[in-house]
């Protein structure tokens, strides 16, 4: 897909998570068991629990078995989870909140909702330039955010129709009119050392990050659910803010990166301390609103964008791609549980502290994610510069040595080079990466390195650009 479809996607399924919400949230969906979730909130919880979980289902089977399925059913799978989610719905419209029927249809929609938001997630892994993530992120969802907005000022202004029903249905077939425009996926190559080893080492502080993240938005919304009597007027105009904060911090992370961790940190810690401390019910409103742009956005962005940066350098590119809306989902139940059941309950300085020991781990994680992105995106950029280098090196010394041979031996004798030392540069200036290097001359990668520093000491250089450019420059006045 063009980057254009795949915004589009994402933003149809956005939109489309949003109906679904929000007609359980106006009792017109979802589970309801009188005498047992007869309170809002607990209603409100059980719901939100079970759309996680039916979500989540889709997202499992798509990280487990997409990769196992043939290559024609492959291309054919997002319609069946389009179809899934249409019959869903229609059970949905069919039969009353009270039925089973009516349950197993959410469940449905539900479930072909998260396989499809892990194959646009998978694409977008593989297809799209990194320095492009934050901004497509932001971008969809931004513009679902909007287009949800314009869905509730119709629906109010025809009470009468099934608003958002029709648009439910418009965003699968949106979906699915864009898939069948959709270009054949790219070969998938295997990632390079340096960015299997930025793989290696970030994912474990990714997952938990995204945990601790996710269940301390999950707690903050538990106090939105415990009065959603008074912020449920203005929840579609919080769209407008959540959507300004998508398009704002997607372009940040792409951006500046490896700052999203501390503008989350500040943000988040001065929001928790305005919302824990002012009840009032028109600052809680307002706060209410306010946190879709500077709170919520910063924060999902962050996770999907640094999934996205895992996913694309993973040799499982479609389970990493889905894990950030997988995480989130569960793990903001969680939250949403413990805060309904049991932090509500607690002192107000003491809920405070709890959102600023989450807040606090989940950062400090997330920044050790951005500072190793940084290192290997920096890494990565010199080793291309590198092979661009000694190709157009190589080049211009074709016809001015062309006894490269006899030129080799000369310059090794010049620098006093031992012969391990002499195979080391030979296979520098083949455009070889250390793990590769090591790997020919049956040593350690440490080794390789330890040679690396002798021959730019050796040499009186101070990189290995200027190394490969120091050769060239020898052999051809030879």
């Amino acid at each position: 897909m063009s980057s254009f479809r795949l915004i589009l996607s994402k933003s149809s399924l956005a939109v489309y998570l949003l109906i679904v919400f929000q007609l359980v949230l106006d009792e017109r969906r979802g589970l309801y068991l009188p005498g047992v979730l007869n309170r809002t909130d607990l209603r409100i919880m059980s719901n939100t629990i079970f759309l996680s979980l039916c979500g989540a289902t889709g997202m499992v089977f798509f990280a487990s078995y997409y990769r196992k399925l043939s290559d024609t059913i492959q291309k054919s799978s997002l319609y069946y989870a389009l179809l899934l989610s249409c019959l869903g719905q229609l059970m949905m419209e069919l039969f009353p909140t009270e039925t089973i029927p009516m349950v197993l249809g959410l469940l449905l929609s539900m479930a072909g909702w998260g396989y499809s938001i892990g194959y646009i997630l998978y694409r977008v892994a593989i297809e799209v330039p990194e320095a492009y993530f934050g901004r497509l992120i932001g971008a969809s969802l931004g513009l679902g955010a909007i287009v949800f907005f314009i869905i509730d000022n119709v629906e109010a202004a025809f009470p009468d129709m099934p608003v958002s029903s029709i648009f439910a249905f418009l965003c699968l077939a949106t979906l699915a009119a864009v898939k069948t425009k959709e270009n054949a996926l790219p070969a998938w190559q295997p990632p390079s050392s340096t960015w299997h080893s930025f793989f290696q080492k970030s994912r474990t502080y990714l997952v938990i990050a995204t945990i601790f993240l996710s269940v301390m938005i999950g707690l903050c919304d538990s106090i939105i659910v415990a009065r959603f009597a008074e912020y449920v007027p203005s929840f579609p105009a919080s769209r407008l803010f959540y959507a300004g904060g998508l398009f704002l911090f997607g372009w940040l992370a792409d951006k500046k990166f490896s700052f999203m961790p501390a503008i989350v940190l500040v943000i988040s810690a001065y929001y928790l301390w305005f919302r824990t401390f002012h009840t009032e019910s028109e600052i809680f409103i307002l706060s209410a609103q306010l946190v879709e742009a500077i709170y919520d956005s910063p924060i999902i962005v962050l996770i999907m964008t640094g999934f996205l940066h895992i996913a694309a350098h993973s040799d499982q590119p479609e389970k990493w791609a889905v894990m950030s809306r997988l995480i989130y989902l569960l793990s903001m139940s969680m939250g949403l549980l413990a805060g309904i059941l049991v932090v509500q309950y607690l002192s107000i300085p003491f809920i405070f502290a709890i959102y600023i020991i989450i807040l606090s781990t989940g950062i400090a994680l997330m920044y050790m994610v951005a500072m190793l992105y940084v290192k290997s995106l920096a890494k990565s950029t010199a080793e291309k510069q590198l092979e661009a280098a000694i190709e157009a090196y190589r080049q211009e010394a074709v016809e001015a040595a062309p006894n490269e041979d006899e030129a080799f031996i000369t310059y090794c004798k010049r620098y006093s080079l031992t012969e391990r030392e002499a195979d080391v540069l030979q296979e520098l200036l083949k455009g070889e990466k250390i793990s590769a290097i090591a790997e020919a001359l049956f040593i350690s990668e440490r080794t390789v390195r330890f040679h690396i520093n002798n021959l730019l000491n050796k040499t009186g250089q101070d990189s290995q650009l200027s190394m490969v450019s120091d050769y060239y420059r020898n052999i051809n006045n030879v």
